[in-house]
């Protein structure tokens, strides 16, 4: 891209800094909701909480999503606006290029899919609140220009399209292909993708044997069919609360061991299979929830598998 263009918007990103301090906070939190750790708390509040089914489409939406940022990332190679301009301030850590805005892509996706999903006028009111609020705070902490943040607001809505039109008919279709195929297509090749982009990024390769444990446990031990996540706001909550009290421990106890990698790969995938499995259980032990969380899996066809099955409230 030209450089003439970012240039001419290095004002509009010092207009906005000028309320630094006062804004590093506030914005610091808001651009959370559009990376990794506020995304994975979304998720997470859906499968223990309230839609099983909608977290399990959006996590895996979110991976493809971070595959294709990275990878347009990696060919397109532009510079960020404090390192085009020395009088941009750095208020946050970034690594790669800065276009397309990952946080603006990750924030479409997720958030618009929850929008589309759960059309309800609160749920509609948020998530369009935070798809302009997450972009504004990545200008704000100087990690993209404009034209970064329309980059990644084009490619997340090709992305969230393409889903929202053809998940249904991939969806029936995997639910019709034998077991190994069903793995192989829900778990391993996720994974693969965050491999082969993550390279050498420790993040990614933690991410991946999450990633395969989590779709191990919810594909072979808990019946897709089941979305048990009825019950009380409180007992929703407290669900929530206690998934990351027990998930949280385990997987910083596996990173913490003087082990080398490999059993350190397996012991994350092993938090990843408590995510989906152990943790469920524990809530009905606990009274938090009903069912047999370690019921083996039913052959169970979903009928019709059309767009209007995606439509629940929470």
């Amino acid at each position: 891209m030209s450089s003439t263009i970012l240039v001419r918007s290095i004002p509009w990103i010092l207009w906005l800094q000028q309320f630094s301090p006062g804004l590093d906070w506030p914005m610091g939190a808001i651009t959370q909701l559009g990376e990794a750790t506020g995304i994975l708390l979304l998720i997470s509040l859906l499968y223990w909480g309230l839609d099983r089914p909608l977290a399990v489409r959006m996590t895996l939406l979110f991976v493809l999503s971070l595959a294709v940022n990275t990878l347009a990332k990696e060919l397109l190679g532009q510079p960020r606006p404090f390192e085009l301009d020395p009088r941009v301030l750095r208020l946050d850590s970034a690594s790669g290029g800065g276009l397309p805005s990952g946080h603006t892509q990750a924030a479409v996706v997720t958030w618009g899919l929850l929008a589309l999903t759960h059309r309800r006028r609160w749920v509609m009111a948020l998530c369009g609140a935070l798809l302009l609020l997450v972009p504004l705070s990545r200008l704000y902490l100087g990690m993209h220009f404009p034209t970064d943040l329309l980059g990644g607001y084009l490619l997340g809505a090709l992305l969230l399209w393409g889903w929202w039109r053809w998940e249904p008919a991939a969806t029936r279709w995997l639910g019709e292909r034998p077991r190994l195929t069903q793995l192989a297509l829900t778990v391993l090749l996720p994974a693969a993708l965050l491999l082969a982009l993550g390279r050498a990024d420790r993040r990614a390769l933690l991410g991946a044997c999450l990633l395969v444990g989590a779709g191990l446990g919810y594909h072979l031990l808990w019946p897709p069919a089941r979305q048990n996540s009825a019950g009380t706001l409180l007992q929703r909550l407290l669900r929530w609360l206690v998934g990351l009290g027990s998930t949280v421990p385990l997987a910083l106890l596996a990173l913490s061991l003087p082990i080398g990698p490999l059993p350190v790969a397996l012991l994350l995938m092993l938090v990843g299979v408590w995510t989906t499995v152990g943790a469920p259980w524990l809530f009905v032990r606990l009274g938090l929830a009903s069912g047999r969380p370690l019921a083996r899996r039913r052959a169970v066809r979903p009928r019709g598998g059309g767009r209007h099955d995606r439509h629940s409230g929470f």
